[in-house]
């Protein structure tokens, strides 16, 4: 049977312990956001669909001179001999990051595209690789050889599955995505007739560089 002194010397070291404890010496895991959006269509009028992954909302056109937003998305018009469509995606192109050189000066947001798959994708490398984007043709950071792909023949485009976009939001919070389809209804194999300009992508959001 413990005796009282022995019984005093536990309580003692006990509560030693728990004084000792700082709840600030605690690693915090990071706070990890999943999201999929599907059909996504820009506002015609405007031209563009502006989305934050700080928010993961869409923002509206109004705030476009703004760093609300981090990425945005631009309206296809429907044309089934493909030139308009063949045009955005070969020259002007379709996705880009609000950044001071895509004609936005309060734009803050930084990416690149990592020559990996989505899945694969379990951190954000070195922070130099991030840069504004540019809608200047070659200095694009989403392009129809790189993040997404281009179909010549059948003129139509489909998401690149060995591509992911890395992105550091305007509140510092990093992101990796991934394009699944510029078709409504994200058909498998999509034709010129299928209506263009309904984005679908997938994403998640990471308060550090770990999306683990």
């Amino acid at each position: 049977m413990p005796t009282f002194k022995s019984l005093f010397l536990f309580l003692a070291i006990f509560m030693s312990v728990l004084i000792g404890c700082n709840p600030d010496d605690t690693v915090n895991p990071p706070v990890i956001i999943t999201s999929i959006k599907e059909n996504m269509t820009p506002d015609s009028t405007d031209g563009w669909l502006y989305y934050s992954f700080d928010t993961d909302a869409t923002v509206p056109a109004t705030q476009s001179a703004t760093d609300a937003w981090d990425i945005k998305f631009r309206f296809i018009p429907f044309d089934q001999t493909g030139a308009i469509f063949q045009k955005i995606f070969l020259a002007e192109g379709a996705i880009f990051l609000n950044s001071p050189t895509v004609g936005n000066a309060a734009g803050k947001t930084k990416g690149y595209v990592a020559d990996t798959s989505f899945l694969v994708v379990t951190a954000v490398g070195d922070d130099s690789k991030l840069r504004s984007d540019d809608t200047t043709k070659g200095n694009q950071i989403i392009t129809f050889n790189g993040f997404y792909t281009y179909n010549q023949s059948a003129r139509t485009a489909g998401p690149n599955p060995n591509k992911t976009l890395i992105v550091r939001t305007a509140k510092g919070k990093y992101v990796k995505m991934q394009l699944q389809s510029i078709y409504k209804g994200k058909p498998l194999v999509p034709t010129m007739t299928d209506p263009v300009g309904y984005y679908s992508f997938q994403y998640v959001k990471s308060d550090t560089k770990s999306f683990k």
